[in-house]
């Protein structure tokens, strides 16, 4: 059994390359580190590129502001804001650049790093999808902002109802819904922030249909900056593994969004489709032969037929060597994309 994707700590700083073969030791010290899960598999696997829509440095740099700003309290918490604006900026700027970008997996997440690094993926998330809507970019900006600061008020959520290993109850249901106002509340106050990200914070939760909260506003009267960060939030919340569930394939969250579209910008999730493959790079696949497969390059025409590595027979039975088949010259279809599979081995 080895190791994937490289586990990497909250500053970037790698804890664990892919390709390492897991020894107990190992897996004992990932699991006391607060993983919830890995990805395992083959050695070649871990040399499949899954090419990030931002560049490793510019994503620990934001990871590094939002870490430092989430783990202050009191008075001096949004004191200066120079670094997270500069850092999102730094963000937005090779989002538009980069003409060919797709969302890809995301990277391993620990109880204790899981609230900044979402408020990280929502980030570009977001940011894509007002590209994609031709929103000036001034405003990508400030959507950016808004997105990475979204869960602000959390920072004023007890670490124990945030980092509970198991569902919330009503009553802790209750508290967290709090931050919403709260993250307003302390964003508003910034003369040097765009009240528009302090309007985010506030209206992400919000749905069209008028089951958010805090207000419970229906149809679009909230913002469009919101309207859009609340997709990107259900989206990173949705495929991200927890420790009391697991996280979706990008395919079943986009019909999980899909399937509740009377509840978003009907925009906004067409917004999303055109960044975020159905099957990305790195997801296992069923196909209707039984076999199983590693997608390993996307045909953007004919996004339900990418390049796959097979990896096994349909008894289940691993290949001595990968089988690459491009599906869309190919009969075999995509029956399923598989999620135990990358964590059915190491799964704590």
């Amino acid at each position: 059994m080895y190791l994937v994707r490289s586990i990497e700590d909250s500053t970037g700083r790698v804890l664990l390359k892919a390709g390492t073969q897991l020894t107990e030791r190992y897996i004992q010290r990932i699991y006391e580190l607060g993983y919830p899960s890995i990805y395992v598999g083959e050695p070649w696997e871990a040399e499949i590129e899954v090419i990030q829509p931002v560049s490793n440095q510019t994503k620990t740099r934001v990871t590094s502001s939002l870490r430092d700003l989430f783990t202050k309290r009191g008075p001096e918490q949004l004191t200066d804001l120079t670094e997270v604006e500069q850092s999102v900026n730094a963000l937005v700027d090779e989002l538009l650049v980069n003409q060919s970008i797709v969302f890809s997996l995301s990277e391993i997440r620990n109880h204790d790093n899981y609230t900044f690094l979402h408020c990280v993926d929502c980030c570009v998330v977001s940011v894509l999808m007002a590209r994609s809507l031709r929103l000036p970019t001034r405003d990508i900006r400030i959507v950016g902002m808004g997105a990475a600061l979204h869960d602000i008020g959390k920072t004023l959520v007890s670490q124990e109802i945030l980092c509970k290993p198991a569902r919330l109850t009503k009553e802790e249901y209750q508290i967290v819904k709090e931050h919403a106002r709260d993250g307003y509340q302390m964003l508003v106050q910034r003369s040097s922030l765009d009240y528009r990200a302090a309007i985010v914070a506030l209206q992400h939760h919000e749905r069209i249909d008028g089951t958010g909260y805090p207000a419970g506003i229906q149809g679009r009267d909230t913002h469009i900056f919101s309207r859009i960060v609340a997709v990107a939030d259900v989206f990173d919340a949705i495929t991200s593994d927890r420790v009391y569930r697991k996280g979706l394939g990008f395919s079943q969250a986009r019909k999980f969004l899909n399937d509740n579209q009377h509840q978003f910008d009907e925009s906004v999730l067409s917004a999303l489709s055109e960044y975020v493959a159905e099957y990305p790079v790195g997801a296992y696949v069923k196909l209707d032969s039984g076999e199983l497969g590693v997608v390993i390059r996307l045909n953007w025409e004919h996004q339900d037929q990418p390049v796959v590595n097979l990896i096994a027979d349909p008894t289940g039975n691993r290949y001595k060597k990968p089988i690459t088949v491009n599906l869309a010259s190919d009969g075999r279809r995509i029956n399923e994309e598989v999620i135990s599979l990358r964590d059915s081995q190491a799964s704590f």
